[in-house]
């Protein structure tokens, strides 16, 4: 029994296979973004809070709250 493929040689299912293992990937790099910018990067998290968004300071001028693991640089 002989198994479809594509014009690459592969078959279908080895072709889904690796798609889905890409697309995996993307999916996963789109969460830790995520994660990093709208959780441990949230204006909460820092000295000033949401005073900082509105006066533009800098990002590197943030200074995390004491005790406070997501502000903390790890």
């Amino acid at each position: 029994m002989s198994k479809t493929t594509n014009q690459g040689g592969q078959s279908i299912g080895d072709a889904l296979k690796s798609w889905f293992t890409v697309a995996v990937i993307v999916i996963s790099f789109v969460i830790a973004y995520m994660v990093y910018k709208y959780v441990m990067g949230a204006p909460i998290n820092f000295e000033g809070g949401m005073d900082l968004i509105k006066n533009k300071v800098p990002a590197d001028k943030w200074h995390p709250v004491p005790g406070n693991l997501p502000g903390n640089d790890l």
